[in-house]
C-alpha cells in the first residue's frame, strides 16, 4: 500500500520552523554570536546582532602563567564559563603545555557548554550540576566534600563572588584568577535602538548580566524601559534575569536551561501564540 502522503507541514506551516517572520535581537560579543544566531536561523527566525560587550584576555599573565606552573597543586579547577576554558587553554599552548598538565586536578563546569568547550581541548569536567549557575555548582562541590582541598577560580574579573565565598566558609582554600574582562563593546546601536522603538524587532535575548548592564548603557537607563516596550525580553537564566529587573527592564521569559539551545526553546514559547496567527 502506499505511503499516505505527510501532510503535517501543510497543516501547521511553521511546525518546523516556529520562529517564521520573527526578527531576534542578539546581544552576545561579536565573536560568540555566530551559534545564537544560527540556532534562531534553524527555527526560521532572523537574528539581528547587537554586540553590548567584548572580552579581552589580561594584558599581563604573570598571575595566569604562575596559576599554571602550580597545577598540580590544587585539587579542583573550576570552570565557570565558555570563555574561560577558551583563554585557559589558548594560553596553555602558547605556553607549549598540554591537557596533560591537568592530571590528578579535578574539574567542575558549570554547564554543558563549557563542558563541551573543555572536550574540544582533551578534557571532560568531573562534576557538571543539574542547573548551570553558581549556587548549583557550589551546592555539588559542598556535597564533595571541599575542606581542607584547594580550588582554583579562573573566571571573569566581574564575576559573582558567591562561589569563593561560599567554598571557603566550608573550609577550602581558593584562588581566584582574573583570566579577562568583560567591557562594554562601543558600536553604533542608534539604528538597531530605533528599530526596538518602532516595534520592529520582536524579542531581544539576553545571556549574561554583562550584557544586559552594557545594553542599559547603550539604550540610556532613563530610556530602557520605553525602548523595550513593544518587544519581548528573553533571558538565559535567573541570574540574567534578575540583573534584568533590578536595571528596569521587564523580563517575559527565561531558559528552563541554561543554554543557548534553552534560549531558543524559551524565545519559541514567548512567541508561539503570535508565530500561530502569521
Amino acid at each position: 500500500m502506499p505511503r499516505r502522503p505527510d501532510i503535517s507541514a501543510e497543516i501547521h506551516p511553521n511546525a518546523n520552523h516556529p520562529l517564521r517572520g520573527r526578527r531576534i535581537l542578539v546581544t552576545r560579543a561579536r565573536e560568540h554570536a555566530a551559534g545564537l544566531s544560527e540556532l534562531i536561523r534553524r527555527a526560521g527566525g532572523e537574528p539581528v546582532e547587537l554586540p553590548t560587550i567584548r572580552i579581552r584576555p589580561p594584558e599581563d599573565w604573570s598571575a595566569v602563567d604562575a596559576a599554571m606552573d602550580e597545577l598540580s597543586a590544587y585539587d579542583w579547577v573550576v570552570f565557570t564559563s565558555v570563555n574561560g576554558v577558551r583563554i585557559w587553554m589558548e594560553r596553555m599552548g602558547e605556553r607549549g603545555l598540554e591537557a596533560e598538565a591537568f592530571a590528578g586536578v579535578r574539574i567542575a563546569a558549570i554547564g554543558p557548554a563549557t563542558d563541551r568547550e573543555l572536550q574540544r581541548h582533551g578534557l571532560r569536567a568531573d562534576l557538571v550540576p543539574p542547573e548551570f549557575v553558581a549556587e548549583s555548582v557550589l551546592e555539588a562541590l559542598l556535597r564533595a566534600g571541599v575542606r581542607g582541598k584547594r580550588f582554583l577560580l579562573p573566571r571573569a574579573a566581574e564575576a559573582r563572588e558567591l562561589l569563593a565565598r561560599g567554598l571557603e566558609e566550608a573550609g577550602a582554600h581558593v584562588t581566584e584568577l582574573a583570566l579577562y574582562d568583560t567591557l562594554s563593546e562601543a558600536g553604533d546601536a542608534a539604528p538597531v535602538l530605533s528599530e526596538l522603538r518602532e516595534g520592529r524587532i520582536d524579542a531581544v535575548t539576553f545571556t549574561s548580566s554583562s550584557t544586559v548592564r552594557n545594553f542599559v548603557r547603550l539604550a540610556d537607563e532613563r530610556e530602557v524601559a520605553q525602548t523595550l516596550a513593544r518587544t519581548r525580553v528573553v533571558c538565559i537564566g535567573p541570574v540574567t534575569g534578575a540583573t534584568a529587573r533590578e536595571l528596569g527592564i521587564r523580563v517575559d521569559a527565561q531558559a528552563a536551561e541554561h543554554t543557548m539551545p534553552g534560549l531558543v526553546e524559551a524565545l519559541k514559547r514567548e512567541l508561539a501564540s503570535g508565530v500561530e496567527s502569521t
